[in-house]
């Protein structure tokens, strides 16, 4: 699997620079003030989530209408710029399946306020799909049920407020980050702890297998991908094909476990998500 940094780097800034003006609808000039600063502190601190300082509540673009809350990282996650290289490489394939009159399943798995969701269901509105929208946070599903109904997808849309996991029907503790407004884990004990139900990956979707040809995953879920994806090996087979996005800062970790699944075609576009495929 190869990854190429530079290639990376510079299109991020050559769409930040020279594109993401224009796919900001407003609040214009603000945003993208922000977005340069935030990609110029990003370069110095990778780790870093800059909170956004204005008090703006409402940011449209050309991918849709989204409410957020000011003073968090909500602003970040609905941008066009926001993981670029991979909403392009998710929307070709698409393309390729609904060329192909394939029904499509979409599952955002941690899906926060909707900037996902809202993406694929906009751009592919008059095709055979459905997404799935998992958010395990209320703060984050709240937002995501105002923002699925402000662009009129709730027709395309489905939302749920439960925790994807190893067991079903249990209940978990999530942490909201009090350092970063708008982040949450499942690990680690940083602020306002919230209770939430369990499902399996495979109950979840086993209703839907009949209907759909092609299954595509989304999962961002701050450490607890590998629990979530060993409960689906069964229900993927039921698909034609099973298309993975997933979060991950460690190739030959998540490439292992991974494989143990029988993914294949291990894909890295940007330093923090891999893209693998099952038939």
């Amino acid at each position: 699997m190869r990854y190429n940094s530079w290639k990376f780097y510079f299109s991020y800034l050559f769409y930040k620079i020279f594109i993401l003006p224009f796919q900001i609808k407003t609040p214009k000039l603000k945003f993208y003030v922000y977005e340069l600063l935030y990609s110029f502190i990003k370069i110095f601190k990778k780790s870093y989530m800059l909170i956004y300082p204005f008090n703006d509540n409402v940011i449209i673009t050309k991918y849709g209408i989204f409410y957020i809350r000011p003073k968090t990282i909500d602003a970040i996650t609905v941008s066009p710029a926001y993981e670029y290289l991979d909403r392009k490489e998710l929307f070709k394939r698409f393309k390729k399946f609904f060329k192909k009159r394939k029904k499509v399943l979409f599952v955002d798995i941690g899906a926060n306020i909707g900037c996902y969701s809202i993406e694929v269901a906009k751009k592919f509105l008059n095709y055979d799909l459905l997404v799935l929208s998992v958010e395990a946070s209320l703060f984050n599903y709240e937002i995501l049920l105002k923002n699925i109904q402000i662009n009129k997808l709730n027709h395309i849309i489905k939302a749920y407020n439960i925790a994807l996991w190893d067991k079903d029907g249990i209940t978990i503790s999530i942490f909201h980050n009090d350092k970063v407004p708008g982040q949450t884990f499942v690990t680690e004990e940083l602020g306002k702890e919230i209770s939430v139900k369990t499902q399996t990956l495979e109950s979840f979707l086993r209703e839907f297998t009949n209907f759909f040809d092609i299954l595509v995953i989304k999962i961002d879920v701050e450490g607890a991908e590998e629990k979530i994806l060993s409960k689906g090996k069964n229900v993927f087979k039921e698909f034609e094909e099973v298309h993975l996005l997933i979060e991950s800062f460690d190739d030959e970790k998540t490439i292992s476990f991974l494989s143990t699944l029988e993914f294949k075609d291990f894909i890295r576009l940007t330093p923090y998500n891999i893209w693998a495929y099952m038939e």
